[in-house]
């Protein structure tokens, strides 16, 4: 969205896409309206086409607005501190859980939110190693970083510390596909080494 557009317009625009998020609790998205989202806000239809195309496209413009965020907070964490990691995930993502629970329910040809950070991860994956990308790598990467990132965004993020999630959850699915999740020494040693990782 242009920065240049007036307060009222912004307003309207976020308006149309609440009303989105609000209909879907209880209604799924193919079984949504136009005229539906028009009785769950006060915006005209001319209004709303002078604002989206159709639901389509609201549902679009909600997906980038969120991929947004993980670009920024990927750029607050390259320039922070990696013990931020929890404050700077809270801080981005707590007025966005309502629209990722929304965003999971839809699977259009352009809306899935799954496949948009795994690409956005699996395209980082290939920005940081140094070796020749590898495919099969690339694309487990991405698709535990974006099944992570969904996941946590649902939890509590004023009262869950993240990268001790992240940590414990990755750490946990490692010895789980190696078939090590029952040896203790070899989860103590893999959490030490990345505690001091994080110190």
């Amino acid at each position: 969205m242009s920065k240049n557009l007036s307060p009222q317009y912004i307003r309207t625009h976020k308006a149309i896409c609440q009303a989105l998020v609000s209909l879907l609790k209880d209604k799924a998205f193919e079984r949504i309206t136009v005229q539906d989202i028009l009785d769950a806000t006060p915006v005209t239809r001319t209004t709303f086409y002078k604002h989206f195309h159709d639901k389509y496209e609201v549902a679009e413009y909600m997906q980038e607005q969120y991929i947004q965020q993980v670009y920024e907070l990927t750029d607050a964490l390259k320039a922070s501190d990696i013990t931020e990691y929890s404050r700077l995930s809270a801080e981005r993502f707590k007025h966005y859980v309502e629209h990722v629970r929304a965003l999971c329910q839809i699977r259009t040809e352009r809306v899935d939110l799954h496949e948009a950070i795994s690409s956005f991860y699996k395209k980082a994956y290939y920005e940081k190693t140094a070796t020749p990308p590898n495919e099969m790598v690339a694309d487990i990467y991405a698709n535990a970083m974006a099944t992570f990132q969904l996941q946590s965004v649902m939890q509590d993020l004023e009262k869950v510390d993240t990268r001790t999630l992240y940590n414990t959850v990755m750490i946990d699915v490692c010895l789980l596909l190696l078939s090590l999740e029952n040896d203790k020494d070899v989860k103590k040693l893999l959490f030490d080494k990345v505690n001091h990782l994080c110190r």
